[in-house]
């Protein structure tokens, strides 16, 4: 029987405008994403009352499509999509202060024991169905390749999170030099497992037409796959 830790009743999208931030524009993107998301379920009264009961947010994967570049600044709604199988899915759409869409990201999210570590699909926050136009539908994982190896990087300080891993919006800086300057039309990454300080990454990967697959391995252990469309 799935335990319900809170019921929030009335959910309405959340609206705010943020500056794009420097350096890695994906990773950077991403965390306008988890900020606006975390906001809004600060405003909920669900962060606090989540960490109170021992458990901790985590995403499970990430998809996102592009209409066009961004620029400086970019206007964000998110909001919650029907929860499912203790699996969380949350929407982001981001655009240019005239209207023009640049990038609607869906993003699945899920609780984990914050000791353990291990998922808690028994445990649920309901949240009211809210379907918006213009919703992204999120991929199916994807299976695991055997590809080259094509560079490492280890897990430093400044990658790490409150929760004492590797954040999700982090995961795209050490790779971005194997998309060579190139803005996806879409991407999606599957975080398999999470990754801790100072541990090595083995980073391998392989383009094929006009997508570049990319997987993460400490030994024999995968952590995470992406895959690029371009």
């Amino acid at each position: 029987m799935k335990e319900i830790i809170m019921e929030v009743c009335a959910v309405e999208p959340l609206s705010l405008t943020l500056q794009v931030p420097r350096g890695e524009l994906l990773s950077g993107l991403l965390r306008m994403s988890q900020q606006a998301a975390t906001r809004h379920l600060d405003e909920l009264g669900l962060t606090g009352y989540v960490e109170r009961q021992g458990l901790v947010w985590v995403i499970v994967r990430t998809h996102g499509k592009f209409f066009s570049s961004p620029g400086e600044t970019l206007d964000i709604t998110t909001w919650p999509g029907k929860s499912r199988a203790g699996l969380m899915p949350r929407h982001c759409q981001m655009f240019h202060p005239d209207g023009t869409p640049c990038l609607h990201l869906v993003s699945l999210w899920a609780l984990a024991d914050a000791e353990s570590r291990k998922m808690r699909p028994d445990v649920a926050v309901p949240l009211p169905e809210l379907t918006l136009p213009q919703e992204i539908p999120l991929p199916r994982a994807f299976p695991r390749r055997s590809d080259p190896l094509l560079g490492q990087f280890t897990v430093t300080p400044d990658y790490i999170d409150r929760n004492g891993h590797m954040n999700n919006a982090a995961y795209l800086e050490p790779v971005a030099p194997f998309l060579k300057g190139r803005l996806p039309r879409e991407f999606t990454v599957d975080y398999r497992a999470e990754l801790l300080p100072g541990q090595r990454v083995d980073v391998c990967g392989q383009e094929e037409e006009n997508a570049l697959y990319l997987s993460g391995k400490v030994g024999d252990g995968e952590h995470f796959r992406m895959r690029f469309f371009f």
